[in-house]
């Protein structure tokens, strides 16, 4: 069963190629994706999965699979887990005003207090802000550090290391409900996009994305660890060798009781010494 319902919108004329296009959504999908649509303006584009069911809930939107390149002035993305509030008209209405790199919201009703335009490389130094807070990217932008692919996840990763210019709204167009998981092939994006543009950071922005993905990397070897997956570790631990070994050195010093050495020592089985890093590596990151 589709998500949408196939009744069209007496007051809302279908998009047309020729409309500006305000805003592109990347939806993964799930059980608030038609809310998500609701929200959009008029000749906004939706790129998501069984777009032609969508295209018959709402003509007036321009819905494409999920291999079409955004179009929209802004680009934002919203996993399964978002669900649109009731700042989202609001919001979307106030992109039409503005022209910074990237516009920061919070994902959650909590308010945060907006960093000086001088404090923002040490806003992004507290990893948590990649849960806590979202992004437009401006299309400019999302096309340079996208050029083959979509951007990895979290969102603002990427614009937060390349973007020129911020702007932190106190309007969010959805909220989140839950963390999606991490999967080894989103670690894996992540660690080759930074790769990738690492020689043309600052030292603040190579420092901030270092010590996430450093994070990123002790929590995936924890979470495998926990599921005794020998050949998951083995892998991630090859492919950090061949191709982020400084990551990989910096993730060994800094795994709570050395608990990533430990498994490697013993062909990645999960010892009682090396249960202990784990299980505080895994705790950490539920309470934060």
């Amino acid at each position: 069963m589709g998500f949408f319902s196939r009744r069209k919108k007496k007051d809302m004329p279908p998009a047309t190629p020729e409309a500006d296009c305000p805003v592109t959504l990347l939806a993964e999908g799930g059980r608030y994706v038609r809310e998500l649509l609701i929200a959009l303006p008029p000749a906004a584009q939706a790129i998501l999965p069984e777009p032609e069911e969508a295209a018959a809930a709402f003509p007036h939107l321009k819905t494409e699979a999920t291999d079409a390149r955004p179009c929209g002035n802004y680009v934002l993305f919203a996993d399964a887990f978002c669900r649109p509030c009731e700042q989202a008209v609001e919001f979307f209405r106030s992109l039409a005003e503005r022209n910074e790199d990237v516009i920061v919201f919070p994902l959650h009703r909590q308010k945060y207090p907006h960093p000086d335009p001088s404090q923002i490389p040490s806003f992004f130094e507290d990893a948590s802000v990649y849960r806590l807070f979202g992004c437009a990217v401006s299309l400019g932008l999302y096309d340079r550090l996208a050029k083959s692919s979509r951007l990895p996840q979290p969102f603002l990763f990427a614009p937060s290391l390349t973007a020129e210019t911020f702007f932190f709204s106190d309007l969010s167009p959805f909220y989140r409900t839950a963390l999606p998981a991490p999967t080894a092939e989103n670690l894996r994006a992540l660690l080759s996009f930074f790769t990738e543009i690492k020689g043309t950071l600052n030292a603040p922005q190579y420092k901030y994305g270092f010590d996430f993905l450093c994070a990123k990397i002790v929590q995936a070897y924890a979470l495998l660890a926990r599921r005794k997956d020998c050949n998951g570790l083995k892998e991630l631990d090859e492919y950090l060798k061949s191709d982020c070994m400084a990551l990989r050195v910096a993730a060994v010093r800094r795994a709570p009781f050395g608990f990533i050495e430990r498994l490697s020592r013993r062909g990645f089985e999960t010892t009682p010494a090396a249960a202990a890093g784990i299980a505080w590596t895994l705790f950490k990151e539920k309470t934060k």
